[in-house]
């Protein structure tokens, strides 16, 4: 067979290499904004033709990116948002349950620790009795040096001192900075005033910034 009669073989078995090429170069480029408004009217055909379809295909999509928001947001706010305190790189939480007793015999005994606080997590109500206002409230208990472990400062008042861990003089209490402002209008006149929570009148101290 002649070169002539090779190549007129060739171009009967794989085509016209002109139109390969041209093909082959589509395909590896960036589609054209025609393609891209191609491909979304056919799309947008297709679940005008199927409405079930198209409603199984938007809520699908809604929960998948409901549900990619949502970890994304405990995501950047356990690991890679920075904690709101200085030093913040120095803390450590440990979580579980602790008998009595044990958070004391840390603080006394740790030498791998500047400070140890304790707190118990804000997972249970309590009812809160505030200008004549009942209402049940999320709060937490903690050791009194926790606010100096965490290096924070109020933004009113003072935060607890080691006297207020003695029997009778722990009926003292710091509001969050929201509570304050929700229920007590920001009245920097709070210090001193007397809230019932769990049937118990506790003075307020101090807010927290």
């Amino acid at each position: 067979m002649s070169r002539e009669e090779a190549v007129r073989a060739a171009r009967r078995a794989f085509g016209n290499a002109t139109l390969i090429e041209e093909s082959g170069r589509e395909a590896w480029q960036w589609p054209r904004i025609e393609s891209f408004l191609s491909d979304a009217n056919f799309a947008l055909r297709q679940l005008r033709r199927s409405p079930g379809f198209a409603l199984t295909a938007i809520l699908t999509l809604a929960l998948g990116i409901g549900a990619n928001t949502a970890i994304f947001t405990l995501i950047d706010s356990i690991m890679l948002r920075p904690l709101p305190y200085p030093h913040q790189e120095r803390l450590v939480n440990i979580s579980g349950y602790f008998p009595k007793g044990w958070v004391r015999a840390w603080q006394e005994h740790s030498q791998s620790f500047e400070s140890i606080a304790g707190y118990s997590s804000a997972t249970e109500e309590s009812n809160v009795l505030s200008n004549d206002q009942p209402e049940r409230v999320f709060g937490s208990a903690v050791t009194v040096n926790t606010f100096d472990t965490l290096g924070i400062h109020p933004a009113l008042g003072r935060f607890f001192s080691p006297e207020n861990a003695i029997a009778g003089q722990d009926v003292v209490v710091v509001l969050t900075y929201g509570y304050w402002r929700q229920h007590f209008a920001g009245n920097p006149g709070v210090i001193g005033e007397t809230v019932r929570i769990d049937g118990i009148s506790r003075r307020i101290i101090g807010v927290m910034p």
